[in-house]
């Protein structure tokens, strides 16, 4: 969720920035991927390729506790996939 966020460009300034902020961080890669039009809510994605499931675990992990010290953001819910 967006905190305090009256419009779609509020809630896209903030997301731009958050996913920008952990691609270049982290060099992963980031998107929103759902609920773009709702101007309140977002769902975003992170993915990292890597060749020891490890290293791709805790670089996410890492990038999801950037996230979620966004003061801008309240996470509601986190899931991870290794493939």
């Amino acid at each position: 969720m967006v905190a305090g966020s009256t419009s779609l460009k509020d809630k896209r300034r903030v997301i731009r920035s958050c996913l920008e902020r952990v691609r270049r961080i982290f060099g992963i890669s980031a998107a929103e991927v759902g609920d773009q039009n709702h101007r309140d809510r977002a769902v975003l994605a992170l993915a990292c390729v890597s060749g020891e499931a490890a290293t791709a675990r805790r670089i996410i992990d890492e990038a999801v506790r950037a996230v979620e010290a966004n003061p801008e953001l309240i996470i509601h819910d986190v899931s991870t996939n290794i493939i």
